[in-house]
Parts: C-alpha cells; structure tokens; sequence
C-alpha cells in the first residue's frame, strides 16, 4: 500500500479544552503539517506521537502541561521553533528535548519554555 503525503500545513486548535494530543491515526510520518497551535487548551503531557515528523512550528503555550516525555522532539528534523510557556512543568527527563542530528548549518530548533528561550 502507497501513502501520499497529506496535505494540511497549519492547524490552528487554540483556545478548545483539548486535552490531549492524540496520534489515533499513526499518521505522524506521512501528514506534511508545518505549524500546529494548539495554545491555550487543556493538554497535560506530549510525547513523540503527539506531533508530527515533519512539524516545523508547534505552539503548545498555555496549557497545563506537566510531562514532556523522553525523546518527544527526536525525528522531528525540520523543527525550529516549540513554545511551552505558560505550562505546569515541574520536572523536566533529561531526555525530553533530546533531537536528531541536526543538518549541516542549519540553526538549532528554539525552545521557550519560560519568559525566555532555550536554545538546544
């Protein structure tokens, strides 16, 4: 069976009372999704198939979200900016911003997980 890339490039869910970011579909390797704002919502944990692997910007600001798990962000090579200000982070796993290689000159992904940016 053959996939074709789908499609959607910006999805825009903020201010909903999600309160979880599902992959029911298993559909993070073949979704061509670009930007994902899920701001503002209900959501108390993210791991690796909450996003998909070709995301670039992910708002995840103003949420209550207390866990990231172990390697959330890893084959995301594309990723450049997460925002996760605003959230109930408490203990962070020494894994839970852990990324794949990241290509030849291109600039680490932004992580802004307080009033100022991380950069890993």
């Amino acid at each position: 069976m053959h996939w074709c890339q789908i499609g959607l490039q910006w999805l825009d869910m903020h201010d909903n009372q999600i309160e979880l970011l599902g992959n029911y579909f298993e559909l993070e390797g073949i979704l061509k999704l670009r930007t994902l704002d899920a701001s503002k919502n209900h959501i108390t944990e993210i791991d690796s198939s909450s996003l998909p692997n070709g995301i670039e910007i992910v708002f995840l600001n103003d949420n209550h979200i207390k866990t990231i798990h172990a390697f959330t962000f890893m084959g995301k090579p594309n990723l450049t900016r997460v925002d996760l200000t605003k959230n109930n982070l408490e203990n962070l796993e020494v894994n839970a911003f852990r990324l794949t290689e990241v290509r030849n000159r291109k600039p680490l992904p932004e992580f802004s997980i307080a009033d100022k940016p991380l950069f890993m």
